[in-house]
């Protein structure tokens, strides 16, 4: 379930492997909610960053409604200081922990949207056919190249051998 919910200042912070569609997109979306946005794309690309600078002036949309900064990881805990409304975090596990804390310890709604990425969760009452076509769909029908594509698959330890084998034959 999405919901667009307007928080009021959004900082967001995104990791090397969408350095230009992930963070133009979390932006949007905030946007489009009814929030101001300060976007810290993931400093591996200067020239991207130029690039959603550019093209966020150019869309006519005034300086203090969205922003984006330079400085990466660095930047992104500095400005978790000036307190936003929401934190969205796309990066590193370890460094998505620190935010997590950092955003407990000073009041900030947080989100943090990569860990439960990737995830197939297959409850003990599904289908056994149409769990197994699921996970090999969602592990392989992409080649791995799509986001959402599974990496991990979940599952109740009473369904895990008799799925495992079905998933190996699939």
């Amino acid at each position: 379930c999405v919901r667009l919910v307007p928080w009021g200042v959004v900082l967001i912070a995104t990791g090397p492997g969408l350095p230009f569609a992930m963070p133009l997109t979390l932006a949007i979306d905030a946007l489009a909610a009814g929030n101001a946005v300060v976007l810290v794309p993931h400093q591996g690309a200067p020239k991207v960053n130029d690039i959603l600078r550019k093209l966020l002036s150019r869309c006519g949309l005034p300086d203090d409604l969205v922003q984006v900064r330079g400085g990466g990881w660095q930047a992104y805990r500095a400005l978790l200081g000036s307190r936003p409304d929401l934190a969205i975090f796309e990066g590193e596990w370890e460094q998505g922990h620190s935010v997590a804390r950092q955003c407990a310890e000073q009041g900030i709604a947080c989100r943090l949207p990569r860990p439960a990425k990737d995830m197939l969760l297959i409850l003990p009452n599904a289908d056994p056919e149409t769990a197994v076509r699921s996970a090999v769909w969602g592990a392989f029908g992409t080649g791995g190249m799509a986001p959402g594509a599974a990496e991990r698959i979940v599952l109740e330890a009473s369904i895990y051998d008799k799925f495992r084998m079905r998933f190996i034959e699939a």
